[in-house]
Parts: C-alpha cells; sequence; structure tokens
C-alpha cells in the first residue's frame, strides 16, 4: 500500500506529558466536588469506567498499545480475488463505531482498558479489517479508504473528548458532577436516544464530506461510507441528518442538565426540567470547531486529546462473519426465495431464478453444504449488495425471515452480462 495520505497531520501526534496533566486537573477537580463525589466510585458496578471492561473484556489489559503515528500503513495488504475476509460493516451495524474505536475518559486513566492511559482508541485488527473491506467494495486505493476511514472515526471519537471537556469545565466551576452522572444515565437508556453518538458521526462524516485545500475523499467513498452511518444502530444513524443536529444538540445539552445532581432537583415525575439559559448555555460546547475550538480551554483544546492502535490479545472470542459460513439450503430457500423474492424459471443441470430487480441467478448445486465464495460473491453482484451490506441485511431481517422481501430493489453492481 503506498502510505502517503493528503493530511498526514490531521490527527496531532500525542503528548504524554499533556495526556498526565489534563488526567491530574480532572483528579483535583474531582476532589472538589461537593457531597455527590460518590458518583465517583470507581468501585461502584454502575460507574462508567465498567462499560468498558463490559464491552470490552478484561482481557483487554493484556493489549498492546501504540502511538497513533507511529504505525505505517503501507503494510495494509489488499484482499485478494477468491480471499475469504472478514467483514466489519455487519458488526457495526449491531453495535455502532465502537466496534472500531473507543473514547476513554481522562477521569478513568487508572482503569482498564489501557491503564495508564486514556484518549481515542483505534482497535488495530477491527479497523484494518474494515479499510480492507472498504477499499475492496469500492475499487479504490488501500490509501483513499485508510485516510477516510482514519478521519472519519477520529472525529467522532474526538467528539467524546469535546463532550468530557466541557462537562470538565462545568464541574470545575460549578462544583457538581456531571459527566459520571450523565454517563450513568446514558448506560441505562435505549441506543435511539444516544444523541452524542448521532452528533459524533454527524461531525465524522463531515470530516470527509467537505473537501480542502488538504483533503479531498473520492466520492464513491463518500458514498460507501455515508451509506455505512445510514445502517448503523439507532441514534448512531442520525449522524447522516444534517438539519437535525441542532435539535440532537438540544436534546444532549437536556440530558446533560437533567442528569446532573444536585443542581437540578427532583419531582415526584422524575427530574425538573432545566431551565432554557441552562439549556443555551450548555448547548454552547456542544459544537465541534476543529482546529481552535474557542469554548474549550487552552489546557483542554482539541488538540491534546492523545490517539493510540489498540490491539487486543487472540484469545478474545471473536466470531468472523464469512461467506463461506452460508449454506446453499440459506442461500436459496431464504435469501433468494424471500429476500430476493426469486422465483424459478429454468432448470437444467442447474435452477435459474429471476429475481426483484429481474437480474437471472444461477443457484449452485448441492456438492457440499456451504456456498463457494465466489458463486456467492456474483449472487451478490447480480443483488446490488456488498458483502457487508449482504451480513448487515440478514441481521437486520433475522436471517431473512423478517422484513422481507426486501424493498426498495437495488440495480445490480455491475452489467448484467445476460
Amino acid at each position: 500500500m503506498n502510505n502517503s495520505t493528503q493530511d498526514p497531520k490531521f490527527i496531532p501526534d500525542n503528548n504524554i506529558n499533556t495526556m498526565l496533566d489534563i488526567a491530574n486537573q480532572s483528579k483535583e477537580v474531582e476532589l472538589e466536588l461537593n457531597e455527590n463525589s460518590h458518583f465517583f466510585d470507581s468501585d461502584a458496578d454502575s460507574h462508567p469506567s465498567k462499560e468498558l471492561i463490559k464491552r470490552y473484556g478484561k482481557e483487554y489489559s493484556d493489549s498492546i498499545v501504540e502511538d497513533f503515528h507511529n504505525f505505517d500503513p503501507k503494510f495494509i495488504a489488499e484482499i485478494g480475488e477468491d480471499e475469504e475476509y472478514e467483514t466489519v460493516l455487519a458488526d457495526v451495524a449491531e453495535g455502532g463505531l465502537e466496534v472500531v474505536a473507543f473514547y476513554k475518559s481522562f477521569r478513568f486513566i487508572n482503569s482498564n482498558p489501557a491503564k495508564g492511559k486514556w484518549g481515542i482508541f483505534l482497535i488495530k485488527p477491527n479497523i484494518i479489517s474494515l479499510i480492507r473491506e472498504v477499499a475492496h467494495e469500492t475499487r479504490h486505493p488501500l490509501a483513499a479508504a485508510y485516510e477516510a476511514i482514519t478521519r472519519l472515526v477520529y472525529i467522532h471519537e474526538l467528539y467524546h473528548y469535546k463532550v468530557d471537556a466541557t462537562c470538565l469545565q462545568r464541574e470545575s466551576i460549578s462544583l457538581n458532577p456531571t459527566y459520571i452522572p450523565y454517563r450513568n444515565y446514558i448506560n441505562g437508556i435505549s441506543m435511539s436516544n444516544w444523541w452524542e453518538e448521532a452528533i459524533a458521526n454527524y461531525y465524522g462524516l463531515n470530516a470527509i464530506l467537505k473537501s480542502s485545500s488538504k483533503y479531498h475523499c473520492p466520492l464513491p467513498l463518500q458514498h460507501f461510507l455515508f451509506d455505512f452511518v445510514s445502517r448503523s444502530p439507532g441514534a448512531y444513524s442520525l449522524g447522516t441528518n444534517k438539519a437535525g443536529q441542532s435539535q440532537y444538540r438540544d436534546f444532549l445539552s437536556d440530558q446533560l442538565n437533567m442528569a446532573t445532581c444536585p443542581a437540578i432537583t427532583r419531582t415526584s415525575g422524575g427530574f425538573q426540567r432545566p431551565s432554557s439559559l441552562a439549556l443555551d448555555t450548555t448547548k454552547i460546547g456542544l459544537k465541534l470547531d476543529r482546529p481552535n475550538d474557542k469554548t474549550l480551554s487552552y489546557c483542554l483544546s482539541l488538540n491534546k486529546c492523545p490517539t493510540f492502535w489498540i490491539t487486543p490479545p487472540l484469545s478474545i472470542g471473536h466470531h468472523p462473519k464469512y461467506l463461506q459460513n452460508i449454506t446453499l439450503s440459506e442461500l436459496e430457500k431464504l435469501f433468494i426465495s424471500k429476500y430476493l423474492n426469486g422465483t424459478e424459471v429454468v432448470r437444467t443441470d442447474h435452477k435459474f431464478y429471476k429475481i426483484d430487480n429481474g437480474e437471472s441467478i444461477k443457484m449452485p448445486n448441492y456438492h457440499s453444504k456451504n456456498v463457494k465464495t465466489g458463486e456467492m460473491k456474483n449472487i451478490l453482484i447480480k443483488s446490488g449488495l456488498t458483502t457487508g451490506q449482504f451480513f448487515q441485511e440478514r441481521q437486520r431481517t433475522k436471517v431473512w425471515r423478517q422484513g422481507v422481501p426486501r424493498s426498495p430493489t437495488l440495480s445490480p453492481r455491475i452489467a448484467s452480462e445476460a
């Protein structure tokens, strides 16, 4: 892979001293907080630092952590024509962008994963798999896919830092805890109301959709990654809704204020809604303006958030999604017949199905239990689906049993040879 990028310093270099200074400043503020400081009991099961352990497993304590710029992307290899590759897109459709990266608060620097560090962590094997898959599906160079994906993911996670830093500034003045009660609240509600994720995805998409003198993302990659975000779960998918962003910041401001105790008094029906002044004041800090965000103090500026690669041990359980794992029975009776609304039209030594977009598909013979990779790829091309979209739809439809046949139909990805 050609490792040249259009804007190599888009992600700043790490400064370990600055990383430790911010963590120490956070600790100083924490010690000054009022009697509600029990929210910071790191041994409590509800403590937000435990969510990182729940999601990524205690095995991440043995992970390899590297500075972002210490990795040379030229070692990423293209997917071979007949290579069985793992799809990451389907996992993102289920778990959101945190499948490939996460933000760890400076408040949790002494907790796993990556004990002794905080910041943005790109999960190396998952990001590399995603880069290879996107390059393969869009037929674009790995270097272009690498830069687009790392920009999107970095800005998404940087927004989480922005919210964290905004809360710390607020806490330093009010001496009332905000971030920990807010994270506790978010961990207990539906993903469809995670407004911070909607806004983070919006800014992440903007980082690749907006051209500048330093960077331009090829249109096919833009379209692919826009679709990638739109197929994400819950509020993550709302990152594509530009018109809704102001309202989402209103909702996030509401959540931050209503989770703050004891500044907001409780009523018999739950929380008393904060004043419009409190909401508007909070909302000011919920925009992201790179590189010099004027709503953050210099000591918490955006370029001081460190970025790392993290590689978990190979022992961590994982169930890859490969085309070769699809049975012929599922392919014919469920995917072709139900999802693609296929109808058998000809039978010779093979069955031929006409599917919803008018294409003709040759059904492989039952010489083995599972479909061969090449045969499956040809069928997906005619159906208009990529490998990642196939697994996303497989999950959405509960293995082709709900919401079928599909609507709308898709045109084939290449012109029919029929």
